[in-house]
């Protein structure tokens, strides 16, 4: 597990922007933690950290943004989803098999169905400015 302390959105960014230039073909990865502590923020560093040029937002209300790379990027949020067959109509296992880039925020919903091979982040808020981001690998390739 890798383990990050960040005082600011810039520094929470620059920490995703570490693991997406790491970031492969068929990768995984779910971000987790509570409302508000820096999920997109993370995966808008990441994102970056691939090379894509795509500006970043939430898919609160989308459900899945798809952003334009040499390998496709997915981002999928699943706060508003509520069970197993809104998963299915919005596609989400389609993305999360493919061969493209996947983040998931909020998957602790859905702990059971996602892939064991994926990269977990858990982002705490220590105070208004501090987070720290734990970053662990489950079998990666």
């Amino acid at each position: 597990m890798e383990r990050f302390i960040t005082e600011s959105a810039d520094m929470t960014e620059a920490v995703g922007e570490k693991l997406g230039a790491r970031l492969e073909a068929g990768d995984i990865v779910v971000v987790r933690g509570a409302l508000g502590v820096g999920k997109t923020t993370f995966i808008r560093g990441a994102v970056k950290g691939t090379g894509c040029k795509d500006r970043v937002f939430s898919p609160s209300f989308t459900i899945i943004n798809e952003y334009a790379h040499n390998i496709p990027i997915y981002h999928i949020d699943l706060y508003r989803i509520s069970s197993q067959n809104e998963l299915v109509e919005a596609g989400v296992f389609e993305y999360l098999f493919s061969d493209g880039i996947v983040f998931v925020e909020w998957g602790d919903k859905f702990p059971n169905l996602l892939p064991d091979k994926r990269i977990d982040v858990f982002i705490e808020r220590i105070n208004s400015g501090k987070r720290v981001i734990k970053v662990t690998p489950l079998k990666m390739h």
